[in-house]
């Protein structure tokens, strides 16, 4: 995407009224929603399913808070989603493989209309200020770190004990890791599904979201459901693909027909 239009996406955010900018800082920090990360322009990105989105509107959460706009029904969650979407905060997109994670590409074919089947990546990086916070704090760290060999002889006393927790830490979390994989096989042989302790530990999610939920059942057929998951969604990417190049093969010939009638005119 041109750096002029991320120019203009930024001038409408920034034209958004204060309800759209509380919805949208909601949903991305504070909803919980499901997340997914792809790569668009050669970097990470999080996009969501617009069915995700339409639920956290519809959570008894997003009604404690201040400053939105009211949502009754699914209705009126779609409404708000299609006022937020219109200032581009986030914009639909489309997948265009099937490994993880999956590429992603912009298109301004789908409309304005919130899809509950539409995935939408976001263009909203909100506050800045803690990254600006932990970047200073990095500049300190490496500075502490390069003046060590001058730090009084009780402060690096500390600082031993702190790496040797910090060690103990980085152990603890791999050797729980490791139970529960254990606990998964026993459980596992003994039944036909298996107990996943913290199953979202390895996960690309934040450090609270890590530990939760506290255990989950491995079902003995979601091996084959997640196979035909992934079979549906390479059906659906083959057809957005397959719609993708009628229209290019319609434009091309339509510009053929306007070259044709401009070359006999002349």
């Amino acid at each position: 995407m041109k750096k002029s239009r991320l120019d203009a996406i930024a001038q409408r955010q920034a034209s958004a009224p204060p309800d759209m900018v509380a919805v949208t800082e909601w949903l991305k920090s504070k909803s919980k929603m499901r997340v997914h990360i792809g790569l668009w322009a050669g970097k990470k990105v999080e996009y969501f399913k617009g069915r995700a989105a339409i639920k956290a509107l519809q959570s008894p959460e997003y009604a404690k808070v201040k400053g939105v706009p009211a949502v009754t029904d699914e209705a009126s969650a779609i409404q708000v989603l299609n006022d937020v979407l219109s200032h581009d905060f986030y914009k639909q997109v489309y997948r265009t493989t099937t490994k993880t994670p999956k590429a992603l590409a912009v298109s301004d074919d789908f409309g304005s209309a919130m899809n509950k089947d539409g995935y939408y990546m976001w263009f909203y990086e909100g506050s800045q200020m803690w990254t600006y916070v932990g970047g200073f704090a990095l500049v300190l760290a490496i500075l502490a770190g390069v003046m060590y060999p001058v730090w009084p002889q009780q402060l690096k006393g500390y600082a031993w004990y702190v790496s040797i927790a910090g060690l103990i830490l980085i152990g603890a979390y791999f050797a729980l890791g490791g139970v529960r994989l254990v606990i998964w096989a026993v459980t596992r042989i003994m039944y036909p599904y298996g107990l996943w302790i913290f199953p979202q530990m390895f996960a690309d999610v934040g450090i609270v979201e890590t530990f939760q939920p506290l255990y989950e059942w491995d079902s003995a057929d979601s091996g084959k459901k997640k196979k035909k998951k992934k079979k549906e969604e390479k059906e659906e990417e083959k057809e957005k693909e397959s719609k993708k190049e009628r229209r290019a093969r319609k434009q091309a010939a339509a510009e053929t027909v306007e070259t044709v009638e401009e070359t006999k005119s002349e």
